[in-house]
C-alpha cells in the first residue's frame, strides 16, 4: 500500500500531463488533420471519391462541392490543403474552376488534382496549363488517389 501512495505520489504530475494530452488530442487531431475539397457533381463519383479519402487510414476534414462556383466559394471559405476536381460540371466547368482557383491570391498555394472522364493527352496539357498538379482519369484506382493524398505529406 506505501509502494501504491508513493508511485501516485511521484507520478501525480504525470498524470496533470496525461490529462491535458488527453483532453487536448481530439483538438490536436483536429488541427493535424488535412482539409480535402471534393468538387465533383456526380453522386456516384462524389461518394466514391469521398470513401477511398475517409478509407485513407488518417485524420481528415472532407469537403463537398457539386459545381464549380460552389467548389471556388469553400475553397476560399475553408482553405482546404488539397482539392480534387471534376471536369464535366454545370455552372462553371473544372477547368474554368481550375484556373482561378490556381491564380487567386487567396486560393493559389493549394494543389488541384483533376478527376476527370477526360483522359486524352490533350486534357493532361490542359489541365497543367490550368494550373492543375495532375490529371486523372476515370474509372482510376484507389491507389492513385491514395498517392496524390501522400503527396501532402
Amino acid at each position: 500500500m506505501v509502494g501504491t501512495t508513493c508511485e501516485r505520489d511521484s507520478l501525480s504530475g504525470l498524470s496533470d500531463i496525461t490529462a491535458l494530452l488527453i483532453y487536448i488530442n481530439p483538438i490536436v487531431k483536429h488541427a493535424m488533420s488535412k482539409k480535402i475539397l471534393v468538387i465533383e457533381d456526380t453522386a456516384p463519383d462524389q461518394q466514391r471519391l469521398l470513401s477511398i479519402l475517409h478509407n485513407a487510414g488518417r485524420p481528415l476534414q472532407l469537403i463537398t462541392a457539386d459545381n464549380g462556383v460552389d467548389g471556388l466559394a469553400k475553397a476560399r471559405l475553408h482553405q482546404p490543403d488539397l482539392i480534387f476536381l471534376d471536369v464535366l460540371m454545370p455552372e462553371m466547368d473544372g477547368f474554368c474552376a481550375c484556373r482561378q482557383l490556381t491564380t487567386a491570391e487567396e486560393t493559389r498555394h493549394i494543389p488541384v488534382i483533376i478527376v476527370s472522364q477526360k483522359n486524352q493527352q490533350a486534357d493532361h496539357v490542359w489541365a497543367q496549363l490550368q494550373g492543375a498538379c495532375t490529371l486523372i482519369g476515370k474509372p482510376y484506382s484507389d491507389e492513385q488517389i491514395l498517392a496524390e493524398l501522400a503527396r501532402l505529406d
